[in-house]
This record gives structure tokens, C-alpha cells and sequence, in this order.
């Protein structure tokens, strides 16, 4: 039977496309030498999504909708009904969609989210610059949709998961909140709402990932373990 534990650091090195799986290599007693943090390469996007006429801040999630666990959508609806008009569009669907929508009547804040459900076009689907892309999640690895939305210039509020700081730049391409510190993720919206950030220092923030970089990196690392 295999055992991970035994038989990865028999490898004479490994790519690891965050800062998390590279926390569970070396939990699995690779040594920091044999592992190389190359990320995930994304294309730039030279083009920008046209601004909202709109006065109200408007927020954007996309992935699987789950109420707690991974996700943690509730956390989410909640701090929109801490807001005084925050909007929020959801592209993503999930078993959990009806619950989130309950949570929302019970808030009274169902009239402010717009649930899209699955799209496999997002940025055909996303018209107008949103304010920020959020993320309550309480874990995750890499998140290509943090990538997708600063590469569009969009600005990123997530929860301090595990390898955020892998991607946010604090300041420069959005904010991070405590988990469940639903007072500071609502202090970082409205701090959006009425500061926002500039659109090609968020672009420039993730350098490391455009394909140029990356794939020197990954060359890099390549002759590296082979030498």
C-alpha cells in the first residue's frame, strides 16, 4: 500500500505550486533543498473591465458554494448584511446553494446577492469592474481565481488562510482579514469602497506568476535538480 510519508522524500526533488504543499513536504521530512515553490503560471490581461456606474459597492465570489466548511459562504452573506448596500454576485454552484439562499432571506439581505450558478465563461460574464473579489475560505491550496482577479485588476479580500500571502500583497492588490473576524473583513470592504487600489499595481503585484518568470523559474529549478 502506498504511504506518502515513506515514499515522497525518496524523490530526489519536488515542485510545489504553494506555500502550503510545500509545508507538507517538508512535514513529511523533505529537506527545504529539495524543494522548489514554483507556483502556477497565469497569462497577463492587458485589457480592463469597464468601470461600474453604479454608486453601490458591488463584490464578486466565484467557486463552489458550501456554507461552512471549506468555502465558508456564511461567513460571507454575513458580513454583506453588516454593510449598508454592499452587493454581492456569486458564479458558482454546489449542494449548498439553497442553504446560503435561506441564510440570505434570514439576514434580508437575499435582494443584495445575485446568484449566477455555474458560468464556464466567468470574465464573459463579469461586464463591469466589481470592487473586490472575496474569499472566506478556511483553506485552500493555490487559488486560481485570486490569479484571475488580480490579473484583471481586480483587487482580492480574503481570509488569512494557510498560504495566502503566497498571492495578496497587502496594499498593493487587496487585504486580508482574520478568520471569522467578520468586523475586520467588513472594515477592509468598506475600506475598498471608498480607497480603491490601482488597477496596474494590482496587475504587477503577481510578476512571479505571468509566464515569462515563471517558466525561467521552472527551468531553473529543472537544471538545478538535475545537476
Amino acid at each position: 500500500m502506498f504511504d506518502a510519508k515513506t515514499t515522497v522524500p525518496l524523490a530526489d526533488g519536488h515542485l510545489a505550486i504553494s506555500s502550503t504543499i510545500k509545508e507538507q513536504l517538508l512535514n513529511y521530512g523533505v529537506p527545504d533543498e529539495k524543494i522548489s515553490l514554483i507556483f502556477n503560471p497565469i497569462d497577463p490581461i492587458a485589457t480592463s473591465i469597464p468601470t461600474s456606474n453604479s454608486p453601490l459597492p458591488k463584490f464578486f465570489y466565484a467557486g463552489r458554494v458550501i456554507f461552512e466548511g471549506q468555502k465558508n459562504l456564511k461567513e460571507m452573506i454575513y458580513a454583506i448584511s453588516k454593510t449598508d448596500s454592499a452587493t454581492l454576485d456569486i458564479f458558482g454552484t454546489g449542494e449548498d446553494v439553497k442553504r446560503c439562499q435561506e441564510y440570505a432571506r434570514e439576514l434580508n439581505v437575499d435582494q443584495r446577492i445575485i446568484w449566477h450558478g455555474y458560468t464556464p465563461e466567468l470574465w464573459h460574464e463579469i461586464k463591469e469592474k466589481p470592487t473586490a473579489l472575496l474569499m472566506t475560505s478556511t483553506y485552500e491550496g493555490l487559488p486560481m481565481i485570486m490569479l484571475e482577479a488580480i490579473a484583471h485588476g481586480i483587487p482580492v479580500i480574503c481570509s488569512e488562510f494557510n498560504g495566502y500571502h503566497d498571492v495578496l500583497k497587502t496594499g498593493i492588490n487587496g487585504f486580508s482579514y482574520p478568520l471569522h473576524d467578520v468586523s475586520k473583513l467588513v472594515e477592509q470592504m468598506e475600506h475598498l469602497e471608498h480607497t480603491p487600489l490601482a488597477e496596474q499595481a494590482i496587475k504587477q503585484s503577481i510578476q512571479a506568476f505571468y509566464p515569462k518568470k515563471y517558466f525561467d523559474n521552472f527551468e531553473a529549478t529543472l537544471k538545478k535538480f538535475v545537476n
